[in-house]
């Protein structure tokens, strides 16, 4: 009888607590404002347990100064797409008394909410970036039955704001998109 009831407990585990995953193509447009170099773009996406890149494209667009990603992900529902950022360098100088000058990494971060695993081409939705709003975090919500994308821009001391903060979830590694 023991042995019946281990047995029903293991069975009935692997139905009630199981995780489900799956892989996805993704297919994401991002586009920046035209003081924003897109060739001098480097793209980053933080390493996440959960959700990984298995293989990745970016193409620079240079006309529409916008970058492409296409590729495969794996992931374990409901995590996130792994957080995207861009950056490139420039040179500013220290103040207007001297003619030193110091090189600044200007980053970009794109942030998915917590049922976003992955995304497909969505022509009614544009993702861009600007110096003045550089952080980017896409939630969805369901209406009518389809999931629609909400895409919200924030300023750098934004960053901070308690709905932008809770989903940005970074570690101490990157990978190197390009």
């Amino acid at each position: 009888m023991k042995k019946l009831i281990v047995f029903l407990f293991i069975f009935c585990s692997k139905l009630f607590f199981a995780q489900a995953s799956a892989s996805a193509q993704f297919n994401l447009t991002i586009y920046f404002e035209k003081n924003i170099p897109v060739e001098k773009l480097q793209a980053y996406c933080y390493t996440k347990a959960g959700n990984t890149i298995k293989a990745i494209d970016m193409k620079v667009d240079k006309e529409n100064n916008s970058v492409i990603l296409t590729g495969t992900n794996h992931f374990v529902i409901p995590v996130s797409f792994p957080i995207l950022y861009f950056s490139y360098t420039d040179k500013v100088k220290i103040n207007d008394q001297t003619k030193q000058e110091l090189e600044r990494n200007n980053i970009f971060y794109l942030v998915s909410g917590f049922s976003i695993s992955s995304y497909t081409e969505d022509k009614n939705r544009i993702i861009k970036f600007s110096k003045e709003k550089p952080n980017i975090l896409i939630t969805s919500k369901i209406e009518s039955g389809k999931k629609i994308l909400d895409i919200e821009n924030f300023k750098d001391w934004d960053i901070n704001a308690q709905h932008f903060k809770e989903y940005l979830d970074i570690s101490n590694t990157s990978l190197k998109l390009n």
